[in-house]
């Protein structure tokens, strides 16, 4: 991570407004812990790329480690209003990792309608042969 750094850094002192360089910069930040450079990094690409969901899902994700819930729950909503299918399921498991993995039977999960719930022979109505 310090190697892919060091090149960012070099590509972005060429390129100062590089906003491909400038994000993963800011991500590599984010996976070293250090959070208020990649926030200061994720703010300064906001205002080169306004409309791109990922710098505010990013941010969203930094604000949670800092522990801003209000902010990071702005920015994931504005991620989702900018990317309302990308964003959804990434903004889900920031908040919740079990989400992202098949680690529930969906037959116990909480949000799945209990089994009285779904028809079938023995509770719809019908007759079974």
């Amino acid at each position: 991570t310090e190697k892919a750094l060091a090149t960012f850094n070099k590509a972005i002192a060429s390129n100062p407004k590089s906003p491909l360089c400038k994000f993963h910069r800011a991500s590599v930040y984010f996976a070293l812990g250090r959070h208020v450079e990649a926030l200061k990094e994720l703010e300064e690409l906001k205002e080169i790329i306004p409309k791109e969901s990922s710098v505010y899902y990013l941010i969203g994700k930094v604000h949670k480690k800092l522990g801003n819930t209000d902010l990071a729950l702005q920015h994931f909503s504005w991620a989702t209003d900018l990317d309302p299918k990308g964003a959804s399921n990434q903004i889900k498991e920031a908040f919740d990792p079990a989400i992202g993995r098949n680690t529930v039977d969906p037959e116990e999960s909480p949000l799945s309608p209990a089994l009285d719930e779904y028809p079938s022979e023995s509770n719809s109505g019908k007759p079974s042969y």
